[in-house]
């Protein structure tokens, strides 16, 4: 096999990997009925010798950096001619010949369930020809203890950016990167931090980890404290004002003129606002994050407001704080709330 021979596949494959039976070398799909070599715990060269002792069309299971890419072979002598036999056998079994003896294929769709959802399963092609793979930049953002880092946000310009999956892990396409040279990564109870793009190998398969520092913080109730000398009379006077104040509090509460709870929510989850408004007509309930971006936008009537008002919050969001928004053309000033997603 040559330097520039990849793997892809075309068409990923639906099927749960958890849901399908062990066997020697992967597991068996009752779908198709076929074996799913395990490929994504194999290196190239493994992976390069398993293609070179089987012919015919193979379904696998493989991690998406050993896709679309040209596969690594060592420095020990092979047989070329065993490859390319393969090559234009799978060409074949994958095409014409395939598709008049296989039945149709599912829908085809990510994979939707938890980690799993990072590996891909379907047939495999051989792609000759490919001298080099389109440069992207991945990495994994970690803290200073080796935790990873999940729905850290990477911005790489004003209003773009990218944010981390549940591992830590986030990539972004070499084209996005032009003429940019630092990245932004910020995450809830960390310090912010800044990468030199320039420093960084966008050819590499996986960039070095990106480290990040926890945030010292001090979590409290502010007092201030003023000692100055009063009279007794005085005192008692103060004593009384605040017995007062407190019963009067029990007794009957102040209302805040805009509430929003639960806060923090979750992503996807909805967040109810209510409001002490009078003015007539359309209020704005908007959303925007520390940058000032708008997320999203809607519209309600006083109404709704003086009720409770239900607003779900968008699946894509990253962990972080949030601007929740209420305006309206009558109003001196509008109200803002932050918020915590997780």
């Amino acid at each position: 096999m040559s330097k520039d021979r990849s793997l892809s596949i075309p068409k990923p494959c639906s099927a749960s990997w958890d849901a399908m039976s062990p066997k020697p070398e992967g597991r068996f799909c009752s779908s198709c009925s076929k074996t799913v070599v395990n490929f994504a715990t194999m290196t190239d060269q493994q992976v390069i010798d398993w293609l070179a002792r089987h012919t015919g069309s193979v379904c696998g299971r493989f991690h998406p950096d050993q896709l679309n890419r040209p596969l690594t072979a060592s420095s020990s002598p092979k047989k070329p001619r065993r490859y390319w036999n393969y090559f234009i056998a799978l060409l074949l079994s994958s095409t014409d010949l395939a598709a008049q003896t296989q039945p149709a294929r599912p829908v085809i769709q990510q994979l939707p369930f938890g980690r799993e959802s990072r590996h891909l399963l379907g047939d495999t092609v051989m792609v000759p020809g490919l001298t080099s793979p389109p440069a992207v930049l991945r990495s994994r953002v970690v803290d200073d203890k080796g935790i990873r880092v999940a729905g850290a946000t990477i911005m790489y310009k004003e209003h773009k950016g990218v944010s981390a999956d549940g591992e830590g892990n986030f990539s972004i396409p070499a084209a996005d990167l032009a003429g940019v040279r630092t990245l932004t990564i910020t995450a809830v109870g960390y310090e912010t931090l800044k990468v030199d793009v320039n420093k960084l190998d966008l050819r590499a398969v996986m960039q070095p980890l990106l480290v990040m520092n926890m945030e010292p913080m001090m979590v409290g109730e502010v007092v201030t404290v003023v000692r100055h000398r009063r009279s007794r009379k005085k005192a008692v006077a103060d004593t009384l004002a605040k017995i007062k104040d407190t019963i009067v509090s029990c007794i009957s509460p102040i209302k805040k003129n805009f509430t929003v709870y639960p806060n923090p929510v979750a992503r996807g989850n909805s967040i109810t606002i209510t409001a002490q408004v009078d003015k007539p007509g359309t209020y704005v309930v908007q959303l925007f994050d520390l940058s000032g971006a708008l997320l999203q936008s809607t519209t309600a009537a006083r109404e709704q407001l003086s009720g409770a008002m239900q607003l779900t919050l968008p699946g894509k969001l990253s962990s972080g704080t949030y601007i929740v928004r209420l305006s309206h053309p009558g109003m001196a000033k509008p109200y803002t709330q932050q918020i915590i997603v997780l």
